[in-house]
């Protein structure tokens, strides 16, 4: 059979993030590793090259499936309407993020099936039905766990599926995107590669889907499959796309010492929680040594009373200390804030005034959203002011605001251009590994050219 993944285009509104950001679609190259030795399977990234109809045309697939977040939902759903109108004996599936968080929404009639969860044996198991009976049928699709599917006009849930041992998920099908290979990055890394050690997160942050979207577990990796992994992957530069790499701190110190026994070089970034690191530096030090470059933590705010309302299980003395380590130990600090819609513009300037304290040079700014799915959104949903999920991009807000919005959003835009003067982020080279001085001092030029305001609408 054939069968075209795809990876939607960006929002509009949020495509100025590409010039930023741009990761592979790792959970399409995951789905079809599972299907492609027994089909001809194709990943087209809508981000990077266009023609979908075309696309349609020429390869005539028997099923097409598409992946989003939040933000992109309605992207997607454009993308599956253009896949009934060019023929609709085609299967529709779409996965990712948003399909597990609320499935409802794909309530449609363009929607086939949705998958809930971890996608990839669920898809397999979708392919082989459908190929066998070329039709959608309650009977056979009711018995695979973990998906939607519609029959006879309704969407039909099939029970939960647990949560697979990721050690037997497939290698990614990174030849599928090899033409794009050189176009995926994320700020000065580039080009970038993708690869998942760990899956879900023990904590409870009540804005966070991911360890509900795992079961509420955490899985880890053998150490040997990710070192088997990372040498096969071409690319200098390597993100981690865990939840919380180093949640199992026994497990990521035996996983560097064999990345280091292995004569793997590259340069890593990943995700860490603030308390991990101050209980073990000892451990950053030890992935300073074999590439870790760049920390992404989410501190979430410079008040406790703040990170108790978010559950965040931390304080501001703890992201204190942490900052310390990485600083240190010269590792950039990718550094999460969010911002809530009950700040004054008294609480802009403290948070302004901490960031500089604090000699972070590479701040974010999200503004606090209750995704569908998390514990936030159950809490406060009814002071959501719009379902118009191309808001959901962390640069709008879609709860009320103290100040009046157009106050607030200068505010946000205060904090993000204002901040961090661009002599400070040069300044800032001196303390990091004189070879990153070069791409980090490239990217920090760029980034000024294309610094931008919000084009906000209120919600």
């Amino acid at each position: 059979m054939k069968i075209l993944l795809i990876q939607p285009q960006s929002n509009p509104r949020s495509k100025i993030f590409d010039s930023f950001i741009l990761h592979e679609p790792l959970g399409l190259e995951y789905v079809a590793a599972g299907v492609r030795d027994h089909h001809d399977v194709r990943i087209l990234d809508l981000r990077l090259e266009g023609g979908l109809e075309e696309n349609l045309k020429s390869f005539q697939p028997d099923i097409v499936g598409v992946t989003a977040f939040t933000v992109q939902m309605k992207n997607a759903l454009e993308i599956l309407k253009a896949v009934k109108r060019h023929d609709g004996r085609i299967m529709t599936v779409v996965g990712g993020y948003h399909a597990t968080a609320s499935p409802r929404d794909y309530d449609v009639d363009c929607v086939d099936v949705v998958v809930i969860g971890e996608g990839v044996f669920a898809f397999r198991d979708i392919v082989t039905i459908y190929e066998r009976r070329r039709e959608i049928r309650l009977d056979d699709l009711g018995n695979i766990p973990g998906i939607a599917f519609r029959s006879n006009g309704k969407l039909h849930f099939t029970p939960f599926r647990v949560y697979p041992d990721v050690d037997l998920l497939p290698m990614p099908a990174r030849e599928l995107t090899g033409k794009h290979r050189n176009g995926y990055f994320n700020t000065w890394m580039k080009p970038l590669s993708m690869i998942r050690t760990s899956v879900g997160c023990a904590f409870r942050c009540n804005f966070c889907l991911q360890w509900k979207m795992s079961g509420g577990k955490y899985h880890a990796r053998d150490p040997r499959l990710v070192v088997e992994e990372l040498a096969s992957i071409r690319e200098p530069y390597v993100s981690f796309a865990d939840d919380e790499t180093l949640l199992d701190t026994a497990r990521m110190s035996r996983l560097a010492d064999m990345i280091r026994e292995a004569r793997i070089r590259k340069k890593y970034r990943f995700f860490a929680r603030a308390d991990t690191v101050v209980r073990h530096p000892d451990l950053i030090r030890k992935w300073r040594d074999i590439g870790l470059s760049s920390l992404l933590v989410g501190f979430e705010s410079y008040k406790d009373d703040d990170l108790k309302f978010l559950n965040k299980k931390t304080s501001t003395k703890t992201n204190e200390q942490a900052i310390r380590i990485l600083q240190e130990n010269k590792i950039e600090i990718i550094a999460d804030f969010i911002i809530r819609q009950e700040y004054d513009e008294a609480n802009f300037e403290e948070l302004r005034a901490y960031v500089r304290k604090l000699r972070l040079t590479n701040p974010k700014f999200p503004i606090l959203t209750p995704f569908p799915g998390t514990d936030l959104y159950e809490s406060i949903k009814e002071q959501i002011l719009t379902d118009d999920y191309d808001l959901y991009d962390l640069r709008h807000t879609i709860l009320p605001t103290k100040l009046p919005v157009e106050k607030f959003y200068e505010e946000v835009n205060k904090l993000k251009n204002n901040t961090v003067s661009y002599r400070d982020k040069i300044r800032n080279l001196r303390n990091r590994p004189v070879d990153e001085w070069l791409p980090v001092l490239l990217w920090t030029v760029k980034s000024e050219l294309i610094k931008y305001k919000f084009d906000y609408r209120a919600a």
